[in-house]
């Protein structure tokens, strides 16, 4: 039996593709779980995993987990991802990303493994781009302009020296936004949607306050993404690296807008204050997945609309809904 192993597998992205994997494979999913972190994410159907707890940053725990396990497929999930939380400690998020994927890839190298690996980076990598550029193709230079940008920009780097000099199936994607179900509430649609439900369980005022809406960005469901992952490494080429995009921008106005038209309240009983700014370079950042789309066939298949509905309905279902966060009063 084939046995896959994925790090971060109780986090956002992680818990849906195992989810998807049980769905769609016979494999054996086994993954990596801090001591200290929730398993809520993957509560459901964690009896159906091999679960270890461990750390990236303890390389001789990782060693004895990855001799038990042998796996045939690494999904490289974990990360610290929050931007705003990479900016506030950078020494951890380097520590995190970065070193905890040098530990992952040099016990592969030293167990003498031969897991085809998936580096999940970011499209952070692309920095703030000029408008024409866009949409960005993965021909497009690593400029980042954050500390989460710069160390996923050095997991895709690490990731293409691994294959060249030590001969490891490794395959980068560069995600661009990506939400549904389970998306932290400090992230943008989830930041919207957790304030429409506070105020349709009259825990709020009728009012969002949030900060500039003419951004642009392009956002895919999660569960198109984890599907984009399992193919990547079933035909993805090793050494090769790949955008997941919708191929949709979208303002972020629009995608607040939409969120109060789909409450129980409607648009018309919500009141949104922004600020404003004039555009800035990295107002609009989108790419093109039209290379992954060739090679694999895939493509984001649940309308913006459905992932908005499963949006609202999480958090309607959320146990932590009240108190509001800060900010949202």
């Amino acid at each position: 039996m084939k046995k896959i192993f994925i790090t971060g597998i109780n986090g956002f992205a992680g818990s849906h593709l195992a989810e998807h994997l049980l769905e769609e494979t016979d494999a054996q999913i086994h993954g990596l779980v801090k001591p200290e972190s929730s398993r809520e994410n993957i509560a459901d159907f964690q009896d159906k995993l091999q679960l270890h707890t461990g750390d990236l940053l303890d390389i001789q725990n990782l060693n004895n987990i990855l001799t038990g396990v042998q796996p045939d497929q690494i999904y490289h999930l974990a990360a610290v991802a929050n931007p705003e939380q990479t900016a506030g400690n950078p020494e951890e998020s380097y520590r995190v990303n970065v070193l905890g994927q040098l530990n992952l890839l040099e016990t592969v190298v030293e167990l003498e493994l031969a897991p085809r690996v998936l580096i999940v980076g970011s499209s952070a990598e692309y920095g703030s781009p000029p408008e024409n550029m866009l949409p960005l193709d993965e021909s497009a230079p690593l400029e980042p302009v954050n500390t989460y940008g710069t160390t996923k920009s050095v997991q895709d780097l690490m990731g293409h020296q691994y294959h060249v000099s030590e001969g490891l199936e490794v395959i980068r994607l560069r995600p661009f936004n990506h939400t549904g179900p389970r998306r932290p509430a400090e992230y943008v649609c989830s930041f919207f949607a957790r304030q429409a439900v506070l105020i349709e369980t009259g825990k709020k005022s009728p009012v969002i306050r949030t900060g500039d809406l003419q951004q642009t960005r392009d956002f895919t469901d999660v569960r198109d993404v984890v599907r984009a992952y399992r193919l990547a490494l079933a035909e993805g080429e090793a050494g090769e690296v790949y955008n997941i995009c919708s191929n949709e921008p979208r303002q972020l106005r629009d995608v607040l807008e939409l969120i109060l038209e789909l409450s129980s309240l409607g648009r018309e009983k919500i009141k949104i204050e922004s600020s404003r700014k004039e555009s800035a370079p990295g107002d609009e950042v989108y790419g093109t997945a039209e290379k992954f789309m060739s090679k694999t066939g895939w493509s984001a298949r649940i309308p913006f609309r459905q992932t908005m509905q499963d949006l609202l309905k999480y958090w309607r279902n959320h146990r932590s809904l009240s108190p509001p966060l800060e900010g949202e009063n």
